[in-house]
């Protein structure tokens, strides 16, 4: 069974939506670039949330 209560942590450990457009760049499902105010994930959260990524099967 996989357990999503990993991913929805991660998906709020920034301000919402960066975490969100983060990952759905990864997934090449939008392209980067964001407008202020919004900025960009800070570096800190990407492995954490790669890693979730992969367990979930998205990348």
């Amino acid at each position: 069974m996989i357990c999503t209560e990993d991913i929805f942590e991660l998906l709020f450990i920034e301000a919402n939506p960066i975490p969100v457009k983060w990952m759905l760049e990864q997934m090449t499902k939008i392209n980067s670039g964001i407008r202020l105010p919004l900025i960009s994930l800070d570096s800190q959260y990407h492995d954490a949330i790669k890693n979730e990524m992969i367990k979930l099967k998205l990348l």
